[in-house]
């Protein structure tokens, strides 16, 4: 069972037991995302007469490995982006218009830490709404921009 207080819980699983007369392992993987956020677990032991008990509760902190932000969701000939990463790697950035076309695709190398990227030659861009994708480290983040003028 999952919880996001420690109080009320929710069924993750159910595994049924294999009858073993020797120790079992079990497992099961809880795909949470790779959002910040803190997760309370605990197993539901459910004997055959109906009878249960819980075991310790075990508390997860699940900790993004990357950052990103947008400064200002309001461009004119640039966009700035700011990140944090735990190790070097490299940052693929895509930019939509809203129809969803693909206009502009960068990859860029970055160090442990924070930093920022500007991404430059946005002026022809027509004024409206544009999506900037932004993957790295396995993980994708999506951002709304507009360009004013």
């Amino acid at each position: 069972e999952r919880s996001m207080n420690g109080f009320n819980y929710n069924t993750v699983a159910s595994i049924t037991s294999r009858n073993s007369q020797v120790e079992t392992n079990y497992t099961h993987s809880d795909p949470v995302g790779s959002s910040n956020a803190e997760y309370y677990y605990r197993l539901k032991m459910i004997d055959i007469d109906g009878g249960y008990k819980y075991s310790p509760v075990v508390f997860i902190r699940v900790v993004s490995k990357n950052n990103f932000s947008i400064l200002g969701s309001f461009f004119q000939d640039f966009v700035v982006l700011k990140y944090t990463v735990a190790q070097d790697q490299k940052i693929s950035l895509r930019v939509f218009n809203s129809a969803g076309a693909l206009l502009r695709k960068e990859e860029y190398a970055v160090t442990a830490g924070s930093g920022i990227y500007t991404l430059y030659g946005l002026t022809n861009y027509t004024p409206g709404m544009y999506l900037l994708k932004l993957e790295s480290g396995g993980e994708i983040q999506t951002f709304k921009v507009i360009k004013n003028k």
